[in-house]
């Protein structure tokens, strides 16, 4: 029996919508991805034509994600072995 996830991958891939699938999965799989203690202060909020935006009310937690940004990118690519994020910015709104 297939899992939800690989049925949702096989539309999204079927509708030309593999892209946005993956983007989605970023948001979904933060936490995986950077760890809980980062996650629990930075939170992916949305992801869009290669841009994850990220909120924090943290100006310190803002400031060291901005400067480790190129690492991370490199790390979110890694995880799903495909370029999905190819920068980051942040959001003032939690949205």
């Amino acid at each position: 029996m297939e899992n939800l996830s690989n049925i949702l991958f096989e539309f999204f891939r079927k509708k030309g919508l593999e892209k946005r699938f993956y983007e989605y999965q970023v948001i979904k799989e933060w936490e995986k991805i950077v760890g809980e203690g980062i996650a629990l202060k930075v939170k992916a909020v949305n992801c869009k034509d290669g841009i994850l935006y990220l909120f924090s009310s943290d100006s310190i937690m803002r400031s060291e994600i901005y400067n480790l940004k190129k690492e991370i990118i490199k790390e979110i690519n890694n995880f799903f072995k495909r370029k999905i994020v190819k920068e980051i910015k942040f959001t003032r709104r939690m949205e």
